[in-house]
């Protein structure tokens, strides 16, 4: 009612949130910058989450799936990824992506280094088929396959991962180590396997995506 620019009722800015939220479901960098009491607090928000992009710094939790009960009212962008693994010397992981939403591919090459601090320095950047195809054609130490749910809950993004094995993985991106998270209630918990290498995904596409 104080901005003569704004023409929206209540219900239609709502709705226009929600269209927003479900257009950009799935992009690896999305952030949702919540209403707050304050609005400086919400700048201070906003420049925080954009710190932390440029830093480039990841910091992944991780969870082992035991069961889902999907609720019908969650909204998810479903994708295909094809993942495979480069011999390096310079990076402690090194790969190479095909990502498909329906009839749409977009290829990924990425690197990552482990930092002190526990998380990870990832580069990451978009190539075109030809450079895909040309590193695809050298050596590669394994290669997984899974299909990914990208959901919101609480206004935060989660991934669900399925592996051919049937193995369901949840990933969620955080800022820090302590961060409190509430997970869905409708997914069952095995238990977290953030630190368990056993369980990422060079580690099974490795081993040839079999876990025992």
């Amino acid at each position: 009612e104080n901005n003569l620019a704004r023409s929206e009722s209540i219900e239609k800015a709502q709705y226009l949130d929600y269209e927003i939220k479900m257009a950009w479901l799935g992009h690896p960098k999305l952030r949702i910058i919540s209403s707050a009491e304050n609005f400086n607090d919400k700048i201070n928000h906003l420049i925080y989450e954009i710190e932390h992009l440029v830093s480039q710094k990841e910091i992944e939790r991780k969870w082992l799936i035991k069961n889902i009960d999907w609720d019908n009212s969650i909204e998810f962008k479903q994708s295909t990824i094809k993942q495979y693994y480069l011999p390096t010397d310079k990076y402690d992981e090194f790969r190479i992506r095909e990502k498909q939403i329906d009839h749409y591919k977009i290829y990924y090459l990425t690197t990552k280094n482990k930092l002190p601090d526990g998380s990870r320095f990832e580069e990451e950047i978009i190539i075109d088929k030809i450079a895909f195809d040309q590193l695809l054609d050298g050596s590669i130490l394994g290669h997984i396959i899974k299909t990914r749910k990208c959901f919101l809950h609480k206004d935060r993004m989660f991934e669900l991962d399925e592996f051919e094995n049937g193995l369901k993985i949840l990933e969620f991106e955080t800022k820090e180590f302590d961060e409190q998270i509430e997970l869905p209630p409708w997914i069952e918990i095995e238990k977290e396997i953030t630190n368990d290498k056993e369980y990422s995904n060079k580690n099974l596409a490795i081993k040839g995506n079999k876990f025992q």
